[in-house]
C-alpha cells in the first residue's frame, strides 16, 4: 500500500468486511469489530503515516481493539505507546571467549543465517574475531547481518570483513521473496531516505561530515545558517524518530550508524555539497580547538580536555580536510 487512504480499505478487503455505499471503511470495520477483543497488526506503515487519523478513529470506536504497528516513524496519536527497536546487541571489547560471544544477538543472527547457506558453518576460535568485526562494522543491523551472512557461501568471514568498506555495494543478495526495498542494503537505506522531506535529506547529508558523533551546537554551526537555524531542532528530532540518527551518551551527543553515514556521504557527493559541508565542518573545529586550547591554558582544564577527547575524531577529520585542500596552516589550532 503506497497511499494512506488505501490502508483501511485494504484492511476491510483482507478481513472480508464489505464497505456499504456511503459508509467509510473505518465505519465498516468498527461495525464488524464492535466490542470484540481484536488484535490488528499493521506492518511497515512509514510510507502511509497519514493513515494515523483513521487508525486513531478506529481505536476510539472499538474499546477492546488493540493495534500493533511497525514503522520507521511514530504515528503521533494520543493512544500510541512507542517501543523503539535498537540494533542488535554487540559483544563488548572485553568479551572474547567463543561460548560467550555466541550469546550476543548480533553474533547469533549472523551465525544462524550463515548456516542457511553453508550448513557446516560454525563460530569458532579461528573466525570469531572476524565475525565480531563484521557485526560491529554493520552496527548490529539485522538486515545487514543477514545480507552479509549470505556472502559466506563464497567468502570466509575474514575476507568478507576486508570488503565491508564498501558494504552498500557488497550486500546485495537478499531473498527474492523479500520486498524490493529489502533485497539490498542500499535499497533499504534509500527507502528511508526517500521518505524524508528535502530539508531533512539535506541535514542527513551534512551530518555525514561528522566522525564519531557531534553535539547539537556543532550541528547548528556546520549544517545551518542564521536564516535556517530555527529548523534545526525539529529536523534533528525527525531523524531521531525515524531511527536515522542515534542519541548517544547522556543525550548530549548524536551519531550516525556507519552504514547510514556511508550512504549519506555518497548523497552529499552526488548533490555537489561535499566541499561546502566539509569546509564548514573544518572551520567549526578550528574555532572549537582554539576554545579548547584557551580552556586548557585557563581554569577549565578538565572540561576542556573532556571536550577535546569527545571530538578527537572530528578534529582529526578536519585537519585531514584542511591538509588535503592546502589549508594546513588553518589547522594549527588542531
Amino acid at each position: 500500500v503506497e497511499e494512506a487512504e488505501d490502508v483501511m480499505p485494504t484492511v476491510c478487503a483482507t478481513l472480508d468486511v464489505a464497505e456499504a455505499h456511503g459508509r467509510s471503511a473505518v465505519d465498516a470495520l468498527a461495525t464488524v469489530i464492535g466490542s470484540s477483543r481484536v488484535l490488528l497488526v499493521l506492518d511497515n506503515l512509514e510510507q502511509v503515516l497519514d493513515a494515523a487519523g483513521d487508525i486513531a478513529q478506529l481505536v476510539s470506536l472499538c474499546p477492546e481493539l488493540q493495534v500493533i504497528t511497525t514503522s520507521r516513524g511514530p504515528l503521533k496519536i494520543g493512544a500510541e505507546i512507542e517501543l523503539p527497536l535498537p540494533p542488535l546487541e554487540l559483544p563488548p571489547a572485553n568479551v572474547t571467549a567463543v561460548e560467550d560471544l555466541s550469546l550476543y544477538p548480533a553474533v547469533e543472527l549472523f551465525v544462524q543465517r550463515a548456516g542457511r547457506v553453508k550448513p557446516d558453518f560454525t563460530l569458532d576460535a579461528d573466525n570469531a574475531d572476524a565475525i565480531v568485526g563484521i557485526c560491529r562494522r554493520l552496527d548490529g543491523l539485522p538486515l545487514a547481518l543477514e545480507l552479509a551472512a549470505a556472502r559466506t557461501r563464497i567468502l570466509e568471514p575474514g575476507a568478507l570483513l576486508d570488503r565491508l568498506e564498501n558494504a552498500l555495494d557488497i550486500l546485495t543478495s537478499g531473498d527474492r521473496d523479500l520486498p524490493e526495498r529489502q533485497r539490498t542494503l542500499r535499497a533499504t537505506v534509500n527507502w528511508s531516505y526517500d521518505l524524508l522531506d528535502a530539508n531533512e535529506q539535506r541535514l542527513l547529508r551534512c551530518l555525514s561530515c561528522f566522525a564519531e558523533g557531534w553535539t547539537y551546537e556543532a550541528m547548528e554551526a556546520v549544517c545551518y545558517d542564521e536564516a535556517t537555524r530555527h529548523r534545526a531542532l525539529d529536523e534533528l528530532d525527525s531523524l531521531v524518530e525515524k531511527g536515522l540518527v542515534q542519541v548517544a551518551g547522556e543525550g548530549d551527543r548524536y551519531l550516525l550508524l556507519v552504514t547510514i553515514r556511508d550512504f549519506a556521504a555518497g548523497q552529499l557527493e552526488h548533490e555537489g555539497e561535499a566541499d561546502e559541508a566539509h569546509r564548514a565542518h573544518a572551520d567549526y573545529f578550528v574555532t572549537f580547538c582554539e576554545g579548547v586550547h584557551r580552556g586548557i591554558c585557563g581554569k577549565s582544564q578538565l572540561e576542556a580536555m573532556a571536550r577535546a577527547r569527545a571530538d578527537g575524531a572530528n578534529t582529526d577529520a578536519a585537519l585531514d580536510w584542511l591538509t588535503e585542500h592546502a589549508r594546513a596552516g588553518d589547522g594549527d589550532a588542531l
